[in-house]
């Protein structure tokens, strides 16, 4: 898995700019953007950068995955893009947050919630 097919599960073609990112470690704070595009854009620049280099973001990401992952109320956004990714797209968000895991530097509690509450809809 790269940020490139990432990217294309999510039917992005052009993700948020690496600065909006780095100035913001936390993608569901202050949304200005729609969702759909911010998840797979903070994903796709967690896999793009050494992990050393962005292990805020990195951490932030799987915080937000995992807010969206426990999420049951029909009328947030975070329930719709729940909701409304395809098969593809959950496994993909899957991988990235096993990903997540591998790279050995974060508290895994958080991430093992998140793979949980993602394998609930696959």
């Amino acid at each position: 898995m790269n940020n490139n097919e990432v990217l294309q599960a999510f039917g992005i073609t052009e993700a948020l700019p690496d600065s909006v990112i780095e100035s913001n470690s936390q993608p569901l704070f202050d949304l200005d953007d729609a969702i759909e595009l911010v998840i797979p854009s903070y994903m796709a620049w967690c896999l793009k950068h050494d992990h050393s280099d962005g292990n805020i973001v990195i951490d932030g990401t799987i915080s937000a995955l995992s807010e969206i992952g426990r999420v049951k109320q029909n009328g947030n956004s975070y329930y719709k893009f729940k909701s409304e990714c395809t098969s593809t797209q959950r496994k993909m968000i899957i991988s990235f947050l096993e990903w997540c895991l591998s790279i050995d530097f974060l508290t895994h509690e958080n991430t093992e919630r998140a793979i949980k509450q993602w394998r609930k809809l696959s």
